[in-house]
């Protein structure tokens, strides 16, 4: 019989694996804003952005408050996660 051993067995063939090795990438960098402030901050655009900032500021209160009464918790724990979701975006975007 073809494919059997003397035995009766069959033959085993050590299985080949063949790995893909993605080709090397460039390393990312991650860059903190806050740790350069002066790069983010330009005249031309400063004036629409402390626009944006204070429109964004005053829009959030009374969504942070529903977010506090919808979540079950006392609704200044809404304003608190604004924060500090407002923090932790301005430190990493």
């Amino acid at each position: 019989m073809q494919g059997f051993g003397p035995r009766g067995l069959r033959e085993s063939r050590p299985l080949v694996a063949s790995i893909l090795v993605p080709a090397p990438r460039e390393v990312t960098v991650i860059k903190i804003p806050i740790l350069h402030p002066r790069s983010l901050i330009r005249r031309a655009t400063a004036r629409d952005d402390a626009t944006a900032g204070l429109v964004l500021g005053i829009e959030s209160v009374p969504d942070g408050l529903a977010n506090g009464l919808l979540a079950g918790v006392n609704p200044i724990a809404g304003l608190y996660a604004y924060l500090f979701g407002a923090v932790g975006g301005a430190l990493f975007t």
